[in-house]
């Protein structure tokens, strides 16, 4: 989307994916095909982003071993530049390495629309 910026924050990269608080899913961006698969879990359009990435780039989603905190106000140029700094400290093991970062991880149509979790609401302050 054309929102991005260099202050752009989780929960507004969040919205811009899946829509605003209040209207949550209702016309999501469609990456990679997470708003329209089907869900093995419950069988219902939406699945994680790395879901998505992985239909179409298996390569590049596997078993992490490294598991990432974030917040919802976290600005993403920051988060990237973080990770960067740790892996000039911590070079990346041989082939590779897969982080679990739940934004990316978990299906957020899941976590931020059904009772009794709403994300948004209970981190975003």
């Amino acid at each position: 989307p054309n929102d991005y910026s260099e202050d752009t924050t989780f929960r507004q990269l969040a919205q811009l994916i899946w829509g605003p608080v209040g209207n949550l899913f209702a016309n999501p961006v469609d990456f990679l095909g997470h708003a329209t698969l089907v869900d093995p879990l419950d069988g219902l359009p939406g699945v994680s982003l790395c879901h998505a990435v992985s239909r179409r780039f298996p390569t590049l989603v596997g078993p992490a071993r490294i598991f990432v905190s974030w917040s919802w106000r976290y600005r993403v140029k920051d988060f990237i530049a973080t990770l960067r700094r740790f892996y000039v400290h911590n070079p990346p093991a041989a082939g590779g390495e897969f982080l679990w970062i739940c934004f990316f991880c978990n299906n957020q149509r899941v976590w931020l629309r059904g009772p009794p979790k709403n994300g948004v609401l209970e981190f975003g302050n």
